[in-house]
């Protein structure tokens, strides 16, 4: 019996000893990652952006903006097109800024704390990491959150996607300990409580993680059926509950519009319209009818944009009713037979760059904060490039340079990032121990809402760049 206490004794000292090892080591390669973050902070300072923050930043100070006129909400502010939290966070940010006495100082305070996070995460998931990989495997990966100059750029971007692509992260990394634990972590209590408020968090950062999210919950309870009400509880759950409590019944009560219609519509509003500029003496009297009833036929011609679904899908009449609607649906999918190439051109012209290296075309720097054409125009907001020109011309400098590289300029193509995602799926399909595919779930997600994404655009792919090292370094596993 002494013997047994002891070896329990000894056995709980080591876990302690271990954990707060980790602890430790988590701390000091945020710490690093942060150093390694600083050049970035100190060339761009206040920060970077993109044009959707400031459209939450305006929503949140009580202008009008484009995004809320979209919606069928007569007099709304707020719109949940670019998620509230968002919203509230940014504008949130830049407030604060205003009671310190500068909105550069608030704005740069969200960049710092976001800065913060990132580099928690990636610290984080190398820890995770190094309980199953080989050491050098290990130091790839890290040097890869430290120094790819695109997880760094968009690190210090205030953005939903950058938002949403650090928590997705952290879902990635314990979906992996959920499948290397054989599933037991998913009756671990706190370990579910802390994957709940994850998951939380990724539904009001993008609409699109609940869809990521019920689509885990599928594979998860099918896999681990003893388990299936813990998957149900932390996936199913919060979609759900974001999907008809929080969407249908709080925002609306507080005056929030809705994400337009368009929003899921745009890739066939978009196959529409390149029909009807292509093959327009061959659309029927009933399809014109049909489509009028939704879109302004007779300017679909003009409005279609081979790289953009914006010029067709915000034109889409968000007063339709639903039977309107559903008539355009079944027209869309009868005029699929008809003209099955002018679908798959409307789809590739605009997803085509994630899937195939376009030579010069690394679209990967957002905007400064102080150059965004919506709040530069307007009297009450004064964020401003407040950091030294030359520097920032160097820095752009260097990162073009690197982008027009050989080799490295990969790192700066979206389809490098694709590909690898690609990659790892199909390898975690034919390895050994193929449940590793599970943890992988969010990724085959993104790829697939590429075929519907509104333009090619590296934000709609950051979950892939920011988890990238974490995923490739997951596939190199043995156990």
């Amino acid at each position: 019996m002494r013997c047994s206490c002891t070896e329990w004794r000894n056995k709980r000292k080591r876990n302690w000893a271990m954990k707060n090892n980790n602890k430790l080591s988590v701390v000091l390669l945020t710490v690093i990652f942060i150093i390694c973050r600083i050049p970035y902070l100190i060339a761009y300072y206040p920060g970077l952006m993109i044009y959707d923050t400031a459209s939450s930043i305006l929503q949140f100070y009580g202008y009008p903006t484009f995004a809320a006129s979209l919606s069928n909400v007569p007099g709304a502010i707020l719109t949940n097109h670019h998620g509230v939290l968002y919203t509230l966070l940014m504008g949130g940010a830049v407030r604060l800024g205003e009671l310190l006495g500068s909105q550069n100082t608030g704005f740069f305070i969200y960049i710092l704390l976001q800065t913060v996070l990132g580099s928690a995460v990636a610290a984080y998931s190398m820890i995770v990491l190094s309980g199953y990989v080989h050491k050098a495997v290990l130091l790839t990966a890290g040097a890869a959150f430290a120094f790819i100059p695109l997880i760094s750029i968009w690190t210090i971007t205030m953005s939903k996607d950058s938002l949403f692509a650090i928590i997705g992260t952290i879902l990635c990394v314990m979906l992996f300990r959920i499948v290397m634990s054989g599933g037991k972590l998913l009756k671990n209590g706190m370990f579910m409580v802390r994957l709940f408020a994850v998951n939380v968090l990724l539904t009001f950062t993008k609409n699109v993680g609940a869809y990521i999210l019920l689509f885990c919950a599928l594979f998860l309870i099918l896999y681990y059926r003893r388990a299936w009400y813990c998957a149900a509880a932390s996936f199913a759950l919060p979609a759900i509950l974001y999907l008809t409590v929080i969407s249908g019944i709080v925002l609306p009560a507080f005056h929030v519009a809705p994400s337009g219609k368009q929003e899921m519509l745009g890739f066939m509003l978009q196959q529409t319209a390149c029909c009807v500029k292509e093959y327009p003496q061959e659309i029927t009297a009933e399809e014109i009818e049909a489509i009028s009833e939704v879109l302004p036929y007779e300017e679909l011609s003009d409005l279609y944009d081979p790289i953009s679904q914006d010029g067709v899908k915000f034109r889409f009449d968000q007063n339709a009713s639903s039977e309107s609607v559903k008539r355009y649906i079944k027209t869309w999918f009868f005029m699929f037979f008809k003209h099955p190439r002018a679908y798959w051109n409307a789809t590739m012209r605009i997803t085509g760059s994630y899937f195939i290296p376009v030579p010069g075309g690394h679209e990967y720097m957002p905007r400064l904060a102080g150059n965004v054409k919506l709040l530069k125009e307007n009297e009450a907001f004064d964020l401003h490039c407040a950091g030294s020109k030359e520097l920032r011309d160097m820095m752009n400098r260097l990162i073009t340079g690197m982008a027009d590289t050989p080799v490295i300029g990969l790192l700066f193509q979206k389809s490098f990032y694709v590909w690898a995602a690609i990659l790892c799926v199909l390898l975690a399909a034919v390895l050994p121990k193929k449940e590793r595919i599970l943890f992988l779930l969010p990724y085959i997600v993104q790829i697939l809402f590429l075929f519907i994404a509104p333009v090619a655009s590296t934000r709609y792919i950051l979950l892939l760049i920011m988890a990238f090292p974490f995923m490739a370094g997951s596939m190199m596993t043995g156990k």
